[in-house]
């Protein structure tokens, strides 16, 4: 088979397969012809997407499920930086990630010449690892580069790499020459970590608080069986946790509920942290009032580190291993049952409180959260949207995702369709209206018709998370700069993609609609319109009503 007469480039895609990338998601150019010549003709899968921004969350997706670097591709330029909003999610969620940008040869940067940057270190504050590939030199450097870049992606710290790739012309030639298949010695890189000391320091506390970050790890929930079993640490998760036990779930009701005299009660003398990022403000607020005597932060995943600021250890160990440890502590005292007793209070009161409230997001997320099939894929967008799903018991009923890195409303539906692109999995995507056509150009390619994807839109009218948090409601600039909606018609942008589209505005319509949406495979879109004003009115009555 003909091949690009670039030998690095046919040298480095050789030793992606032979480093196990199995994904590449290109996006079209010339500068990167090369690349997408030898990565088209090789064993790799390759997925072509014209909008970069897209496209990299859409390589996101799919390493959320594959647990390995996805290959992206673009041209040199502005195509470069596009990339960088996925990327900043990737580093700061821990997900592995092979950037590739071609790029013009040094001499020329600086010239006045098109489609030109410095691209050499772009990404410098949120990538592992940035190198240029060797050009005119022996294809063992070649190697040694993307095995370096690919190993520090998939290390005990996952995150993205960059390889910045300069190109000269020609770009399109072929050949029929061949670089040799490539054979890599592999190893295994052992770490022991005692735990033992830990576990007996653990056993020295009566209030221990365990709480779990965005993770996403079987493992992990069957190693804190025993853990939450026992009934002894008291273990707090959010919707994005995916554990799947006896937890506090919604953080927020119950730190809500606190009064001046209790609150103190509730704090640990413990506390242990795990995972990536928690979007409970109201936790944070309350462990940095009431500080543990110590936080240990376990696990290699970036994200929380000191965010309680009371951290006195940090545990680099895996977190499953470190779960298992904690089924076999003995503690004594009624911290857990003080937690619990308070918590299952507060779900009766939110359980009435659904039951007798008007038509709003609220009642929405009760209706959806009941109505999407159980253990399917969902993705919640960022602001309002996964903050409702906090306020809810799903213990472990989906597996769900969250771009929770960096907390940004870009890239949630491409993220969703790169996930169920390689999962092939039903997938659910429950966004707002900001987020969706902020992300609207996700429609633009031809794999729509591969994914059993269900985009749920809530229409609020609008920014609905600052007619939520205090200060922006009570400001004259509210609609105009923080809200800064503009009415689009979903409908008519949703059908000229060719996706069948539906439309739910009460309770008895949004039933209709979602069995609808789940009773045949395929690509579907639910459009749900709430009063935005009324609905944040709603949940501030809420957390009033917890009291």
């Amino acid at each position: 088979m003909l091949n690009t007469d670039h030998f690095q480039i046919q040298q480095l895609v050789e030793v992606c397969i032979a480093k196990g990338i199995q994904h590449a998601v290109i996006c079209p150019g010339s500068r990167n012809a090369p690349l997408t010549i030898a990565f088209n003709r090789s064993s790799i899968e390759c997925i072509t997407i014209p909008d970069e921004r897209v496209a990299a969350f859409f390589a996101l997706g799919i390493s959320l499920q594959t647990k390995s670097a996805t290959a992206i591709i673009c041209t040199s330029g502005s195509a470069v930086l596009n990339f960088s909003p996925a990327i900043v999610e990737a580093f700061y969620q821990g997900i592995p990630m092979l950037v590739l940008t071609a790029d013009r040869p040094p001499e020329i940067i600086d010239q006045g010449h098109g489609q030109t940057i410095r691209q050499s270190n772009i990404y410098s504050n949120y990538i592992k690892a940035s190198m240029d590939l060797p050009q005119n030199t022996k294809l063992a450097e070649v190697t040694k580069c993307v095995v370096d870049a690919i190993d520090i992606s998939a290390s005990d710290k996952p995150g993205p790499v960059h390889i910045n790739i300069p190109l000269e012309e020609p770009l399109y030639g072929l050949t029929k020459k061949q670089v040799p298949n490539v054979e890599l010695d592999e190893y295994i890189e052992e770490s022991i970590f005692e735990l033992s000391e830990f576990k007996n320091r653990i056993e020295t506390y009566q209030k221990v608080l365990l709480i779990v970050g965005q993770m996403n790890d079987a493992q992990l929930t069957t190693n804190l069986k025993k853990c939450l079993a026992n009934k002894n640490i008291v273990v707090l998760s959010e919707v994005t946790s995916n554990i799947e036990g006896q937890t506090i779930e919604s953080i927020d009701s119950v730190l809500s509920a606190l009064d001046k005299n209790s609150a103190a009660d509730f704090a640990p003398d413990l506390l242990i942290s795990m995972g990536a990022a928690v979007v409970s403000k109201k936790v944070k607020a309350y462990l940095n009032k009431y500080k543990p005597k110590e936080h240990w932060n376990v696990g290699p995943i970036v994200g929380m580190t000191d965010t309680y600021d009371a951290l006195t250890h940090y545990l680099e160990c895996d977190e499953s291993e470190f779960a298992k440890m904690l089924g076999n502590i003995k503690l004594e005292g009624n911290y857990w049952s003080m937690w619990f007793n308070k918590y299952h209070s507060l779900m009766n009161k939110t359980k009435h409180y659904l039951n007798n409230i008007e038509w709003s997001d609220f009642s929405v997320f009760n209706q959806l959260l009941q109505n999407i099939p159980a253990k399917s894929d969902v993705h919640f967008g960022n602001s309002t949207v996964v903050r409702y799903g906090n306020l809810f018991e799903l213990n472990h009923k989906f597996n769900n995702y969250c771009n929770r890195g960096t907390s940004g409303i870009d890239g949630v539906t491409s993220t969703a369709m790169g996930s169920a692109y390689a999962s092939k999995n039903t997938t659910t995507v429950i966004t707002g209206d900001i987020a969706f056509l902020y992300d609207s150009n996700a429609f633009w390619h031809n794999y729509l018709a591969m994914l059993d994807l269900k985009i749920i839109l809530i229409n609020n009218g609008g920014g609905g998370i600052f007619r939520i948090i205090p200060g922006p409601d009570q400001l004259e600039e509210l609609e105009q700069y923080f809200d800064c909606y503009s009415p689009v018609d979903i409908q008519k942008l949703v059908e000229a993609y060719g996706i069948t589209y539906h439309i739910a505005e009460c309770e008895k319509s949004l039933q209709s609609q979602l069995n609808k949406l789940y009773e045949r495979k395929g690509i579907q879109f639910l459009e749900i319109k709430t009063d935005g004003a009324k609905s944040a009115k709603i949940l501030r009555d809420y957390f009033k009503a917890l009291l």
